[in-house]
């Protein structure tokens, strides 16, 4: 490919360039081109060039694309021979990879141990989850109080929420903590300061909002004939024009809140209805922060929990540093924090400006600004020397939750002394989409910091098109008829023009197959939805994962059946084992076995006479067994054998993909398991761990590239950047909703939560309400990005599905971008009548077991409420006992009203005969009985050197039936044997029950 005059700019090897590459416009070409050309002016010494990227697949591929260009360009002779025959050892890394290489060359330097490990994700997520549970469950006397107070104000998610965002942002975060305990009247001056600086700016915007001046006018045309509503609307806005202190403007938006609420808007005047809906959706944009809550006991009360919560995570963090310290571990933001210390040694930084002589970055706009830090002072002046490449693209800037910072781009490129060459000739795409993205983001980004570049299309000899899918909303219909119905709409497009559309391939036109058409998603909450309709119609799909692996169904599937095995009480697991694939019991059969009465679901079931429902148990009680008999990784491997899965996948549509990931499942259970003995609770743990925590996992998929069959791929549009399609349908695009909140932290205001006041339900904080806005505009911006990112990746062929309706989401594409699809999109579609071929599958007498599963959830709503109670009340006791503090655990079980009882009942057991002379005590000692993994409640030592297993339960010896009492007295017996067992010498059990009016009620020797 000959470069355009642009790329001819970019390729200038005389001075240090900065690129801004829209999308598809040759940047990848830029970059390698770029590399080779350093090469060649830099004496081929491959060492004196750094690259830099943002994954590893993107290092991968530049390395690639380097050496193909290479051999195919160059004569392979002389010093590009040697260059070759080294081109693993170039520096082509990761920002992450780069850290690692440096921090191990200097560690002393950075102070760090310099024998130093890795830490993967799950390693950190397990350390950062077991050191909260230790701190919140069992505090030190010091932070006991501390402790206490959150779970008193803060409900058990918030805190868990606050400190997942604050722990690893702590070191930016303390600053601002100490400061709120050591100065807190500086902090409530710079909270009212702000609160009166949003005020002002609240009232600015509104006033210079065109639509809302539009409707203004609107309003004052029908003013003369309508009702005094509008009157009251006229008066509230010329009020706040004419407002001038602060009380005054607060008065006027508080008037004008009122005037915009939807009960308050009767639209019987002609009013374009648009407008309407846009003067109601900005009422909730307005917050009149009350003064009430920046004064006197109000903000006494937040900044205590705001320095409990401090306190608290302090400590955590100190713990987590300690043990990091003590493994030598450093984790991912570690790495780069560490780096950043290490910039500040001059010796260090002289050292690597002379090393490199060509510095290229990629992706800029991912970078957050510590790693912007790091590319300044590595390239000191290298912004004049021609030594620096950096490229771009701002409007792909879709990593804000994982901190990129786009406006980092932006501070790098304002110190070359050039404008930056901005890329602007599409390679990828057809004129028809090119006219249609122009015209959109030129719009779009024109009231953001972004400057829109228009692209030129360069495939202008080829044709493609735009279509709108648009979905009539059926007035009363709910979200998921309505995602049913687009879905559909969907899967009938694909159905239809497969084969039909045509795209292009090496310069030639040819049919289209499904395995062109790609369906980009914003979030995967409609997936299943979606997949339904393309199975319906008949429609092959793969789901690309990505990095969601630990969410896809088959680990769900095989992690529920290990569960289901190791804890057969645990309803849930074996629910969601039996009717998985393993067994494939419907829900027909498991409802009609397991509603029958008020046992626990395995003691339901054992019961049945259903065949299958026998064989799935025989199944479960085997691999419980064999769990005792053989490595985790030869039970995974069993169970996998025995229930002929493999089988039952090749049979789906996407079975390969399902297979593949199975058998990386296994490569994780071997990594995780070999060199240490791990137990199958302790698997389950990690597994439970990974898939609620959000760790990251390449799925066996990972390059959706390596599937060649001929199927529709399913992926968000986050995972789709850097990839390319023929046929891309858009999906979804008027759905949308607002993340809730978020965590917020500005280093002037800190932060702040919604508290449980005693006087008051709930307190909404200044800073809490102040950081919605600003989350809402930073959550807008990003989404004008996500979909500018998902529409280029179109080559031939864009569809944009929606679902019309009066009251779009603001928070959609659609409504966003604030644009007509009709008005810009060349053809539209509607639903076809539905195919002959398409049945809908319904599970046997299913209206009949939900009526009757209704019926019984209301009839046992009052037991269903005092067991849980009871649970929670017996859960709580034994935490206790084992050692957790009182009062602290209490409330995070909501039982506060019950502190007092607790903590009598603990000083009873520690005060019994049974504790007498005890020199040692083990709690919750894991012991196998029989098949079960079991745990003892305590094992104790006495002076004399002789055990005793203690059980409790929470309840009184008269409550607890002759059956039962056997029961536990056969678990007891069991105990007993194995403890006898393993310590050589005879160890009695005892049942503790604390609900025992005496002694003699309380304790009872087993054996």
């Amino acid at each position: 490919m000959n470069p355009t005059e642009t790329q001819k700019l970019a390729l200038d090897m005389t001075k240090s360039v900065c690129v801004t590459a829209s999308a598809g416009t040759g940047k990848t070409f830029i970059l390698t081109k770029r590399y080779i050309e350093s090469l060649r002016t830099g004496h081929i010494d491959a060492g004196k060039i750094l690259a830099l990227t943002y994954t590893d697949k993107a290092a991968a591929e530049m390395r690639e694309k380097i050496e193909r260009e290479i051999r195919g360009e160059y004569s392979i002779t002389g010093e590009f021979k040697e260059v070759l025959e080294n081109i693993h050892k170039c520096s082509i890394s990761t920002f992450h990879g780069f850290c690692a290489s440096l921090l191990k060359e200097y560690p002393i330097e950075a102070g760090i141990e310099p024998g130093f490990s890795i830490m993967d994700d799950l390693d950190k997520s397990e350390l950062v989850n077991n050191t909260v549970n230790e701190v919140l469950k069992n505090p030190p006397e010091f932070l006991r109080e501390s402790v206490i107070h959150l779970y008193r104000h803060l409900a058990q998610k918030t805190i868990k929420e606050g400190f997942n965002a604050v722990i690893p942002k702590w070191d930016d975060c303390r600053p601002w903590f100490e400061k709120l305990k050591n100065n807190p009247e500086a902090v409530s001056k710079e909270w009212r300061d702000a609160r009166d600086r949003a005020v002002i700016q609240m009232r600015k915007s509104i006033l210079e909002d065109k639509k809302i001046s539009e409707l203004m006018d609107y309003f004052e045309r029908a003013e003369a004939r309508e009702s005094s509503a509008i009157k009251k609307r006229l008066a509230a806005y010329n009020e706040l024009i004419q407002a001038e202190g602060l009380s005054e403007i607060v008065s006027a938006l508080n008037k004008l809140k009122i005037q915009m609420k939807k009960e308050n808007i009767k639209n019987n005047h002609e009013i374009p209805l648009e407008l309407l809906n846009y003067f109601i959706d900005c009422q909730k944009g307005i917050n009149i922060y009350d003064a009430e809550l920046l004064s006197g006991k109000y903000l006494e009360f937040e900044f205590s929990v705001l320095n409990a919560f401090a306190e608290t995570v302090s400590e955590v963090c100190r713990r987590i540093k300690s043990e990091k310290e003590r493994a030598s571990a450093l984790d991912f933001d570690d790495l780069i924090r560490y780096t950043s210390v290490l910039m500040e040694n001059s010796d260090v930084v002289d050292s690597l400006r002379k090393r490199y002589d060509y510095i290229l970055v990629d992706e800029v706009q991912d970078n957050d600004p510590i790693l912007t830090g790091i590319v300044k002072k590595i390239c000191g002046d290298s912004f004049e020397n021609g030594r620096l490449f950096i490229v771009g693209d701002v409007k792909q800037s879709i990593y804000g939750f994982r901190g990129s910072d786009p406006w980092g781009f932006s501070e790098l490129m304002n110190m070359f002394s050039s404008k930056p060459v901005s890329l602007d000739t599409s390679f990828r795409t057809v004129p028809e989409i090119i006219d249609c993205v122009n015209n959109i983001f030129s719009d779009v980004f024109d009231n953001s910091k972004i400057e829109y570049s228009r692209i030129e299309p360069s495939r202008k000899s080829e044709t493609g098109s735009v279509t709108v899918l648009r979905n009539e909303d059926i007035k009363g219909s709910k979200a998921d008829e309505n995602a049913a119905a687009e879905s559909e709409l969907i899967a009938s497009w694909i159905k239809e023009n497969a084969g039909v559309l045509e795209v292009y391939e090496n310069g030639k036109n040819r049919p289209s197959k499904f395995s062109d058409m790609a369906i980009l998603l914003r979030t995967r909450t409609k997936l299943e939805i979606l997949k339904r309709a393309l199975e319906k119609y008949g429609v092959p799909y793969i789901e690309y994962k990505g990095r969601d692996f630990y969410k896809s169904q088959e680990i769900y599937d095989i992690v529920n059946v290990l569960k289901a095995a190791a804890f057969h009480e645990d309803d849930i697991s074996l629910y969601g084992a039996l009717r998985s694939s393993y067994f494939g019991i419907s829900d027909a059969a498991l409802c009609k076995s397991a509603f029958e009465n008020s046992e626990n679901l395995i003691d339901r079931l054992e019961k049945s006479k259903d065949a299958q429902i026998k064989s799935a148990l025989e199944s479960l009680k085997r691999y419980r067994k064999l769990a005792h008999e053989m490595t985790l990784v030869g039970l995974v491997n069993e169970i996998i054998r025995s229930s002929g899965i493999i089988s039952v996948y090749s049979g789906l549509p996407s079975g390969n993909d399902e297979i593949a990931n199975l058998m990386k499942f296994i490569e994780i259970v071997s990594a995780k398991t070999s060199g240490s003995a791990v137990s199958l609770p302790s698997l389950i743990k990690t597994m439970e761990t990974c898939i609620n925590e959000e760790i990251s996992e390449e799925s066996s998929l990972e390059d959706e590239d390596i599937d060649n069959s001929d199927r529709v791929k399913i992926l968000t549009i986050h995972a789709s950047k850097g990839l390319e399609y023929p046929v891309v349908i858009l999906a979804f695009a008027a759905n949308g909703k607002r993340n809730k909140g978020g965590f917020y932290f500005d280093k002037n205001l800190g932060t702040a939560f919604t508290l449980q006041h005693p006087d008051r339900k709930k307190i909404p904080s200044f800073v809490n309400e102040w950081a919605k806005g600003k989350l809402a505009v930073f959550e807008d911006e990003e989404l004008r990005r996500l979909y500018y990112v998902g529409m280029t990746r179109a080559r031939d062929h864009l569809a944009v599905s929606m679902t019309d309706s009066e009251n779009i989401s603001r928070s959609s594409f659609i409504g966003v971008h604030d644009i007509d699809a009709g008005e810009i999109i060349s053809e539209r579609c509607c639903l076809p009548e539905k195919t002959e071929d398409s049945t809908v599958f319904e599970p046997e007498e299913w209206d009949e077991i939900r009526a009757d599963r209704k019926t019984e959830a209301v009839v046992n709503a009052a037991d269903v409420g005092a067991n849980e109670y009871i649970l929670a009340r017996g859960s709580c006791l034994h935490e206790i006992f084992a050692g957790a503090d009182v009062s602290a655990t209490a409330i995070r079980y909501g039982l506060s009203d019950c502190i007092g009882e607790f903590s009598e009942d603990l000083e009873r057991f520690m005060d019994s005969s049974l504790m007498k002379d005890v020199i040692e005590s083990f709690c919750e000692l894991p012991v196998s009985a029989g098949d079960e993994n079991k745990r003892i409640d305590r094992l104790i030592k006495y002076k004399n050197g002789s055990y005793a297993v203690i059980d409790y339960k929470s309840g009184s010896r008269e409550n607890i039936s002759d059956e039962l009492m056997s029961e536990y007295f056969a678990q007891l017996t069991r105990y007993s044997e194995i403890m006898s067992e393993i310590l050589s010498c005879s160890v009695p059990a005892y049942l503790y029950f604390v609900g025992g009016r005496s002694e003699d009620e309380r304790i009872f020797r087993v054996l």
